[in-house]
This record gives C-alpha cells, structure tokens and sequence, in this order.
C-alpha cells in the first residue's frame, strides 16, 4: 500500500530533508515511518497533505517534539516537503511500534 500522494509503501523509514513553511524549519532532519496524512492534523484543505509521518521516538527526542494523541508523535508532510528514503520496509502488516498481533 502506498502512503499517501507518494509512491512509497507506509512504513518506509524517510528523513525530512526540506520543509516549505519558513515557520516549521526545526522540521528538517526528522526521521520517522510514512504513511497516510493525519486528517486530525490537517489545516486548510485536505489537498495539500501529501503524507504522514510516525516520528521515532529518538528524532523527536533529538527535535523537541511531544507525543501526538495516538501515543505516538505524528506529523503530517505537505506539498513542497521533500524527503528522502533511509530504509524500505516489505512488511506491510506491521505498524509504527511492530507486528500487529
């Protein structure tokens, strides 16, 4: 399954390399597993979310970032985001903290 408007399947590891809003630049270097955008994280329209992305515990330690709703840190990556790919993953049924049960 593909993660969102990308072409990479959810759960690939990606590194943020490049954040468009000049008011989120402390983005840049955040690691974590894509998926699809968090509806609950959108502003503005939904066509400008391309992904979303589980933060690893130890980026958002090293970035700031607190715990999102799920327990989880989640942000979601919008058009002009670039990002590029640290590791692939080939099992789909496992979710952001391991295989479901």
């Amino acid at each position: 399954m593909k993660a969102g408007k990308t072409e990479l399947d959810v759960r690939t590891m990606v590194r943020i390399t490049h954040i468009a809003d000049p008011d989120e630049q402390d983005l840049v270097g955040v690691e974590g597993e894509i998926t699809h955008p968090f509806p609950g994280l959108m502003h503005g329209s939904p066509d400008n979310y391309v992904a979303g992305l589980y933060v690893t515990e130890e980026s958002a330690r090293a970035h700031g970032i607190g715990p999102g709703k799920l327990g989880l840190t989640e942000i979601n990556l919008c058009r002009g985001d670039r990002f590029e790919v640290i590791e692939l993953t080939d099992d789909l049924e496992a979710g952001p903290s391991g295989p479901t049960p």
